[in-house]
């Protein structure tokens, strides 16, 4: 009896003290949202990272960009400074994979906690049509604060016993708070000034190769009625709501036009009016303008806004300037609603044609 006690008690302090690490550290953010600490190599879950400081600080924001990571490429700039004579304060409410469905529950979560709401630009791209929110409620890096508000317990008990990694080691071994000091304001102020420089040349490195270059078939049905639904949500509680159609590096464009994207764009024409910025442009075809496959850089984020917020001119400025010196029609800026989600996908296909 007295050899199974000191068993117990053995296993309890390797647990505890396993629980007690996962706890100070912290990779992902969850146990010190207030105050993430940021290690290379490791990716905060910015899902609640985000979500759960814009909730507790309800009235520090009232406009939010909504989507994946690649929202990270839209400046502050050419956005509203305000809507009826409110003033805007932007955040950019954006996470790794984030999925419609998520973005749905994002904005529940906005209301429940009082956040007073007045625009809504929400983004998605590509992998909506195949990437599922239950896949993100699986990985530790992406489950929602949906879920933290469902059950702490359930949230929480995953991030206690965190697998030991060579990689997080190192980072630990050689963390700086000066430069996480640095890294972390994205995580607590408004959205970024653009950096409008583009690059002469663009090298990839293999990482960033790679990076972005996620295809797959259009199985998520349920992403077109997630997006219809916030368009709904938004109508009901007077927020100004704009739908975004992402652009994507033309490779991996290319590859979803074989996938099924085209009955996506369809379905989602039938729930909801968006700008479509997808297609063969002059952006897409030049990896200058990209950080990797996926994510545009602010230049081309800062074209898309003049198109969505800016004056006529500006609009028809930014939508020559995609169309510059290409043979066919781009479909860059098209504002698509069922009505005429056909002829953008008309104007798309020949593009492979031409």
């Amino acid at each position: 009896m007295l050899k199974l006690i000191r068993k117990l008690i053995f296993v309890f302090l390797i647990l505890a003290t396993w629980a007690g690490l996962s706890f100070f550290v912290d990779p992902f953010g969850v146990f010190h949202p207030d105050k993430v600490r940021i290690y290379e190599d490791t990716s905060r879950n910015e899902n609640f990272v985000k979500t759960y400081h814009v909730v507790s600080n309800p009235e520090k924001y009232n406009a939010f960009l909504i989507g994946s990571s690649r929202v990270g490429g839209l400046p502050v700039d050419y956005l509203p400074t305000e809507r009826n004579g409110v003033k805007l304060s932007w955040y950019s409410l954006n996470y790794p994979s984030g999925t419609p469905e998520e973005f749905y529950d994002t904005v529940l979560m906005l209301l429940k906690y009082n956040v007073h709401v007045e625009s809504l630009v929400v983004c998605f791209e590509n992998n909506a049509k195949f990437h599922s929110a239950h896949e993100n409620e699986m990985d530790l890096q992406t489950v929602p604060f949906k879920k933290w508000d469902k059950s702490k317990f359930d949230f929480y008990k995953y991030f206690f016993f965190i697998k030991p990694d060579k990689d997080l080691l190192s980072s630990m071994m050689n963390y700086d708070e000066k430069k996480a000091e640095i890294s972390r304001t994205v995580y607590y102020s408004n959205t970024h000034a653009g950096n409008f420089y583009v690059p002469e040349k663009q090298e990839w490195n293999k990482d960033y190769e790679v990076a972005g270059f996620s295809t797959g078939a259009y199985t998520e049905k349920t992403a077109p009625v997630a997006l219809g639904k916030i368009s709904e949500l938004c109508s009901e509680n007077n927020i100004q709501c704009t739908f975004i159609l992402n652009p994507t590096f033309q490779n991996v464009y290319k590859k979803e036009t074989t996938l099924g994207l085209y009955d996506f764009i369809f379905d989602v024409a039938q729930n909801c009016d968006f700008y479509n910025f997808a297609g063969l442009n002059k952006y897409t075809n030049d990896l200058r303008y990209f950080r990797d496959r996926s994510h545009f850089i602010d230049f081309v984020g800062g074209e898309m806004e003049k198109v969505v917020f800016g004056s006529e001119e500006e609009k028809k400025s930014a939508i020559e300037a995609a169309s510059e010196n290409l043979p066919y029609k781009t479909g860059f800026g098209m504002f698509i609603t069922k009505d005429n989600v056909q002829e953008l996908i008309d104007v798309l296909e020949s593009q492979s044609v031409d």
